[in-house]
């Protein structure tokens, strides 16, 4: 008979908290954008960087509930067109203007998406939790769990997910279990 051995902790376990947290903190994306920003100002009019707003939107919009990745997708671009008409060499307001409403346009779409993309990722782990064949006694409808032991199917059912029972009892089982009962309050 072999033992096997007791699990051994993980060094990923405390990293994947830590890049998690940091993912769900809005300052990261704020951070990611300002780095972006400045990266664009460094590098002169010749190199930019607009492409690399996508990152912080579509990683806000998955990670973080909420408008801050359309936020995002507004704000960036604009700091960009400011950078465009103060700092680079003069290029003219609508060439400006045009840019920057590609941008925020597709931002925008990619926010969206990314929500969107969030939103189905919970549904389907909500629709996950009771999804598949069961094996359910024919006769006490008792459900064999994934330890092979059998449990009332409310039991099972309130474990793996969300729902709450509340009995009751419907008219043909009245009148089958309690049918005398039943009888005598009716001819009253």
């Amino acid at each position: 008979m072999s033992t096997s051995p007791p699990p051994v902790a993980v060094p990923q376990a405390g990293f994947t908290r830590f890049v998690l947290a940091t993912l769900r903190s809005p300052l990261t994306y704020w951070l990611m954008g300002a780095t972006i920003l400045l990266l664009d100002l460094l590098t002169g009019p010749f190199l930019t960087f607009p492409i690399l707003f996508v990152i912080p939107v579509s990683l806000a919009a998955w990670f973080i509930p909420g408008s801050l990745a359309t936020v995002l997708a507004v704000i960036l671009p604009l700091g960009r067109a400011l950078i465009a008409a103060f700092l680079d060499q003069p290029t003219p307001l609508p060439y400006i203007i045009a840019n920057n409403a590609i941008r925020i346009a597709v931002l925008v779409f990619i926010a969206y998406l990314s929500r969107t993309g969030r939103r189905t990722r919970e549904l389907e782990r909500k629709v996950a939790q009771l999804e598949g064949i069961l094996p359910i006694c024919m006769f006490c409808k008792r459900i064999r769990d994934e330890s092979q032991h059998w449990e009332q199917l409310e039991s099972y059912i309130c474990t793996h997910s969300k729902a709450n029972f509340s009995h009751g009892i419907c008219p043909d089982c009245a009148q089958k279990h309690y049918g005398d009962v039943f009888d005598k309050s009716s001819n009253a």
